[in-house]
């Protein structure tokens, strides 16, 4: 076995951080901001706008390092703004 970079340490321990935070609640798919716009309709800005005001929490990386998201946090927000979501 060959050694590990550190950048592919860093990105394996978060990968097991998400997964982590996944597996302690019933399954929960995670994505990230720009597919979370389409799912839902809305602009990625929006999608910002939730992570940043508290109201969305990242629940680890991706390997390209975008951040990702509770699709089930995701559309309980939708739901409160009345957006209908099927």
């Amino acid at each position: 076995m060959g050694t590990r970079s550190a950048e592919e340490t860093y990105t394996s321990s978060r990968n097991a951080e998400a997964a982590e935070v996944s597996a302690t609640k019933e399954y929960d798919p995670l994505a990230d901001g720009p597919a979370l716009a389409k799912f839902f309709s809305v602009s990625p800005a929006t999608v910002r706008s939730w992570a940043h005001r508290g109201q969305l929490e990242k629940r680890g990386t991706d390997e390209r390092g975008r951040n990702l998201y509770s699709v089930a946090e995701a559309q309980a927000l939708a739901e409160k703004a009345g957006w209908k979501v099927t």
